[in-house]
């Protein structure tokens, strides 16, 4: 998953993807020539003088923003940035993909300049930088932008010595093909394992290839060898309800050891089926080689991400979720606008660049798009947390809608497989007992209430592991916490 798997322009469709966003590849895009006035007169070359935004920001010791100091003026700098935006949209008037070598040739000149909190602005950066993970928890208890971690020393993240160039065939030894987008064209192709770790490993290549849809948590080699952050482990939804899951196990199987009952049994192997059937988001193996391109997007169900580079680099242009923006992707995930959504949002663009060893924390229903400048391989995960359940559930319902309506070309691919079952699950097993008989706090009880208008009881879901009936009755059980709680 890179924290960028686009769905914006959608030229393509993924054949068998599993991923959290982090990697939904594009749908195939009418490819128009370029319309009339558009000029295919190469531009002059952009200044690069003010790179200070192009590379990792530096820090003071005790700071935990970057400090930048600009090398343009900032008359220079506007004109720069102005020129370089008339050409993107000089580009996007030819109909042709986002990724394919035109675009990247333009993209890959100015890409500099995407930086709204660099240079001129008069905010302060958007992307906290911290040393390392040492006080994860401090640094990530509000959660509420971005964070880049310089090292991954006490995160928890883990990336074994063992996953490289060289060693990845016999690592994915269980997996026979892999799904790769080819740039270019945006189009994912099933590749055998052994051919696209040949050409990863060629220098010159005819296309750039990119691998983010490769969830490894049940390849055995593979999963022993990466973890996701401390973190994520902690406080992800899906990693509760396994936790309270794997307990009420322990206490169902003493409880069968005492009596035998056979309804007992009966509770075991359900709770056996739903671990097992948990889905996986969280240990994404990242391939991708130099010059790969995926679009802007919101990962799927608006899910947190995390992204560790192990070796080379991954550039993230993201925008935060205000309410405008959010209104603005909605309408071009349904097709309502047309205009590519990276010029749209121009001038709130972040660059975050991430260099090997470094790991980004982003928050949910960030929008972002991805660059790859050299040939990388890195790991990511997406995840669901009880703070960012509104947004959850909205961006859900956005991409249920695009896939009925057959908009921006999602498929059930694209769906976070499981997200309703796990949202029943998380309310039965570990939001019920949390609060009932007492008091929360204003947020808290926010959280709840959104929990009950939006879960649904329905007949059929893509994990059974809840009638209807039974799904009524956990919704029952909440109304009635929200009502108690409502008249305190």
């Amino acid at each position: 998953m890179d924290l960028a798997s686009g769905r914006t322009c959608r030229q393509a469709k993924i054949v068998n993807y599993n991923d959290n966003a982090m990697a939904r590849a594009p749908q195939k895009r009418k490819q128009d020539g370029p319309k009339e006035g558009t000029s295919s007169k190469k531009p002059a070359p952009l200044d690069r003088r003010p790179s200070v935004a192009s590379g990792a920001p530096s820090t003071s010791k005790d700071s935990k923003v970057p400090s930048r100091q600009p090398l343009l003026s900032e008359t220079a700098y506007n004109l720069q940035k102005t020129k370089y935006r008339r050409e993107i949209q000089n580009f996007n008037r030819t109909g042709k993909n986002m990724g394919c070598p035109e675009f990247m040739e333009v993209f890959e000149e100015g890409e500099f300049l995407l930086d709204s909190y660099g240079n001129y602005s008069k905010s302060e950066p958007a992307v906290k930088i911290v040393q390392d993970g040492t006080h994860y928890l401090r640094e990530l208890e509000s959660f509420d932008g971005p964070i880049l971690f310089k090292k991954s020393k006490g995160l928890g993240v883990e990336f074994s010595e063992e996953i490289n160039v060289e060693n990845l065939e016999k690592l994915l030894e269980d997996q026979k093909s892999l799904n790769v987008i080819c740039s270019f064209t945006q189009i994912t192709k099933a590749m055998p394992v052994k051919k696209f770790l040949e050409l990863f490993k060629k220098s010159s290549r005819n296309d750039a290839l990119n691998v983010i849809s490769l969830e490894v948590s049940k390849l055995k080699k593979l999963a022993k060898e990466i973890r996701a952050p401390k973190y994520v482990e902690s406080f992800g939804i899906v990693n509760q309800v396994k936790t309270a899951l794997e307990a009420e196990k322990q206490r169902q199987g003493r409880l069968y050891l005492e009596s035998g009952s056979s309804e007992i049994q009966k509770n075991l192997n359900f709770l056996e089926k739903v671990i097992s059937e948990l889905p996986t988001y969280q240990k994404f193996l990242v391939l991708s080689t130099k010059g790969s391109f995926t679009d802007a997007h919101i990962d799927l169900s608006a899910t947190a991400t995390f992204f560790h580079v192990k070796t080379g680099k991954k550039v993230f242009y993201i925008a935060p979720p205000t309410e405008k923006n959010l209104e603005i992707y909605e309408k071009r995930e349904k097709e309502e606008i047309k205009e590519w959504i990276g010029d749209i949002l121009w001038d709130q663009w972040i660059r975050v660049e991430i260099s090997a060893g470094q790991t980004a924390m982003i928050p949910s229903g960030w929008i972002h798009f991805v660059w790859t400048p050299e040939d990388t391989i890195a790991v990511s995960g997406s995840y669901l947390l009880e703070k960012y359940v509104p947004r959850h559930f909205r961006i859900t319902k956005l991409d249920e809608y695009c896939l009925q309506n057959q908009k921006s070309g999602i498929t059930m691919d694209h769906m976070f497989q499981g997200f309703h079952p796990v949202m029943w699950a998380y309310v039965k097993y570990i939001l019920l007992p949390d609060i009932a008989g007492r008091t929360v706090t204003p947020e808290k009880l926010k959280i709840v209430k959104i929990f009950a208008q939006n879960l649904e009881p329905r007949d059929k879901l893509d994990k059974q592991w809840f009638n209807k009936a039974e799904q009524s009755e956990i919704l029952k059980k909440l109304k009635s916490e929200v009502r108690r709680l409502q008249n305190q």
